[in-house]
């Protein structure tokens, strides 16, 4: 996931960015190997998304937003937001 659906958050291509952000609903739950960057990577890459000129990114980063919220470790990152 990381080396394959992390680049395509910063693609010029809006869909690219949109089917990303599909790609961290459908596997919120997967387990992380590392000592949590990557999921705090993840987690700012989608905040980004937020406010991406493209509505249909927007949407989807909001709702790829209610998966991460319920992984385990996301609250360290997402707390001071």
């Amino acid at each position: 996931m990381v080396s394959s659906v992390f680049p395509d958050f910063n693609s010029p291509v809006a869909f690219l960015r949109c089917r990303a952000c599909w790609m961290v609903q459908r596997f919120s739950e997967i387990p992380w190997s590392d000592d949590g960057t990557h999921l705090r990577n993840l987690i700012q890459l989608v905040l980004q998304r937020l406010s991406d000129p493209a509505l249909p990114v927007q949407i989807e980063a909001s709702k790829a937003l209610r998966f991460l919220i319920e992984v385990d470790g996301a609250d360290v990152t997402l707390l001071p937001v």
